[in-house]
């Protein structure tokens, strides 16, 4: 067994660091899941946009000059003749229009499927060419505080430890894994992690070093609060983590088995006197490297709050530019400037049944019923059509809008789901969310709970 491990232990190991570089995760600010945004000034022509976009390869894009009737009607139905009798008291089709500029007004939208994302750079370099002002809501969104946070952290740590080797190794994959996954949450996942490493290099290699490290409270919970910190942030992410650990597993067994090599030339080895259970895991600096690693996760978490908090712009410039998105809580201005999916299945509704309404009903708002006529077998028979606003009506409605046969600016709405709501936004903050944020605090918690462990365990010693 040990031969083997000796032998694939290299291969595996190359391989999670592979598996961690491969799946890098570039944080990206975006406003819709599928859809990045291009704004142009709204005083240029939208032939030259559009030119833009074409010698770019971009293709499927939703704007306001490719936009219809977002119904599947015919031309030749009563419920088109009766939309087009009443279609400028239409709220619905007047309150669209505005998914297509900024609050302001002062840009024209363009709406580009993420498969084309990277052609978008191209399209407005030929746009800035032609000295108009445009941009992306698309952004990276990377903070190289991140990498301080951390990089302090095992510079403190590194002072104190005992075998630098196993120590730093291990902080650099740590470090590749940040490099890869560069969000607040996993760098204080980070940051909490490099205390059982601290605690296994300061023990290396003592008398049941491994037993002792396995059975350790401190080094279980630590562990488990940093996988479930960073499954918070995505799935992907939790994945990747565990290779992260299973990668520091075998980088330990890596240089544990080379060791022993080079241990096999000397002619006099020494060897630990005091087992792993004997010898201080903080390396007689509890508080100092506690105290150290406290300011560094708040520090790190107090800065998350900071920047998240921080109005930003979309892009760099003095004015500030707030485009329509999905966003929390939609306020009351932005409800009547912006459409929302009730009011889509509304308008739906009411085109294809206002023919049919009667006027003697008081219930026809919500149901609505009416007989038509249908040849079978040579005879004239009477079958009714009935209509019910309510929750299978609108999923029905939902589903049909993959069904229009042009690129809607409904389908960039159906593709934030059921629960959409629009409002307009400057930026949205992808580097956490509800989930993972508590989790950052309990990675806190855990460090405190050691921290106070350890001054009463001291306080007991000094009564005895």
């Amino acid at each position: 067994m040990h031969k083997y491990l000796k032998i694939f232990s290299p291969v595996l190991f190359l391989a999670c660091v592979i598996l961690i570089i491969f799946f890098k995760t570039i944080p990206i600010e975006k406003l819709w899941k599928d859809y990045s945004v291009l704004y142009v000034q709204n005083d240029v022509s939208d032939d030259s946009v559009q030119k833009a976009l074409v010698s770019s390869d971009i293709q499927n894009y939703v704007c306001l000059s490719n936009q219809f009737l977002p119904i599947n009607i015919s031309e030749n139905s009563i419920e088109y003749t009766m939309f087009k009798l009443n279609a400028s008291k239409n709220d619905y089709s007047n309150r669209r229009v505005n998914y297509f500029f900024d609050k302001s007004k002062n840009f024209r939208l363009y709406y580009i499927p993420n498969e084309y994302v990277q052609n978008l750079s191209n399209a407005v370099h030929i746009l800035a060419q032609n000295k108009i002002e445009c941009g992306v809501d698309s952004k990276q969104n990377i903070s190289y505080f991140l990498f301080l946070f951390f990089i302090i952290a095992v510079t403190v740590l590194s002072v104190f430890v005992k075998n630098r080797t196993i120590f730093l190794g291990t902080c650099f994959l740590e470090l590749l894994y940040l490099w890869c996954n560069p969000f607040y949450p996993v760098t204080v996942s980070l940051i909490i992690l490099l205390l059982p490493v601290f605690f296994i290099s300061n023990i290396w290699k003592r008398d049941g070093f491994i037993e002792y490290l396995a059975t350790n409270f401190w080094c279980i919970i630590i562990i488990a609060i940093c996988i479930i910190c960073n499954f918070s942030i995505s799935l992907k992410t939790g994945i990747i983590f565990l290779v992260l650990l299973l990668s520091i597993f075998l980088f330990m067994i890596i240089n544990y088995v080379i060791e022993d090599y080079f241990k096999k030339k000397y002619i006099f080895v020494p060897v630990f006197i005091k087992s792993a259970k004997m010898v201080s895991l903080f390396a007689r600096r509890s508080k100092i490297v506690m105290t150290s690693l406290i300011l560094i996760t708040f520090c790190a978490i107090s800065f998350f709050f900071f920047t998240s908090t921080k109005k930003t712009d979309v892009f760099n410039s003095k004015s500030k530019i707030y485009l329509p998105s999905h966003v929390q809580n939609v306020l009351l201005e932005d409800e009547e400037e912006l459409v929302q999916l009730e009011d889509y299945y509304s308008w739906v509704w009411n085109i294809k049944t206002n023919p049919y309404k009667s006027l003697n009903k008081e219930n026809n708002e919500f149901y609505v019923e009416f007989p038509h006529y249908i040849e079978e077998n040579g005879k004239i028979t009477e079958t009714k059509t009935i209509y019910s606003y309510n929750q299978n009506f609108k999923d029905n409605v939902f589903d049909s809008i993959d069904e229009l046969q042009f690129d809607s600016i409904e389908k960039v709405i159906k593709s934030e789901g059921k629960d959409f709501k629009g409002g307009y936004t400057g930026s949205k903050n992808i580097n956490a969310n509800l989930f993972s944020i508590i989790m950052m605090f309990f990675c806190l918690i855990i460090l405190l709970f050691i921290y106070f462990s350890i001054i009463i365990l001291q306080l007991r010693k000094i009564k005895k």
